[in-house]
């Protein structure tokens, strides 16, 4: 019989992947498909049953319901996309209510902020590159076009997998 510790890193790896394939598609098409943040939704339905998880239920709701109603309102402001609003939500899932969320949600804004400054430096440069390094009959990627919207899912993404594999989250007892 395999342990329900090495069990436990089958839905890991499985939302690792969720949360990759959900980075690399807000890259290539500034979106977020539905159907990535609802296979997260179903893993953790998935896992809570399957599994003995050190979190409460309500916890996670309470985390869930919180992130979507703020997110909502900074979607309304087009502040954030619905796509990012939407994977922050369901992710916030596996955090609960925690100071952990607090630590999650600032780090991402922070991790967020360079994000965004780097790649704006990026789009003013990127013109000035291209006729460098004698490219400017080449079309500017679309991530570097300016006026284009900053992908934040790959912050989110990049560090809640940073929380989840170096053992921030204290629910999961990886080995």
């Amino acid at each position: 019989m395999i342990p329900q510790d090495t069990l436990i890193l089958i839905p890991l790896a499985l939302l690792s992947l969720c949360t990759i394939y959900a980075m690399v598609t807000d890259v290539q098409s500034y979106r977020i498909p539905n159907k990535v943040n609802g296979s997260i939704l179903l893993l953790f339905i998935v896992t809570r049953s399957l599994f003995i998880i050190d979190l409460p239920v309500l916890e996670s709701i309470y985390a869930f319901a919180a992130t979507f109603a703020v997110g909502y309102i900074l979607f309304a402001l087009s502040i954030m996309g619905g796509g990012d609003v939407k994977m922050l939500s369901v992710l916030v899932l596996w955090i609960g209510w925690s100071m952990t969320l607090v630590e999650y949600l600032v780090i991402v804004a922070i991790v967020g902020g360079f994000f965004t400054i780097i790649l704006l430096l990026a789009r003013v440069l990127m013109p000035f590159m291209m006729i460098k390094m004698q490219w400017e009959n080449k079309a500017i990627p679309r991530l570097f076009t300016a006026g284009a919207p900053v992908p934040y899912g790959v912050a989110i993404g990049c560090v809640f997998l940073w929380m989840l594999w170096s053992g921030k989250f204290t629910m999961y007892k990886l080995v």
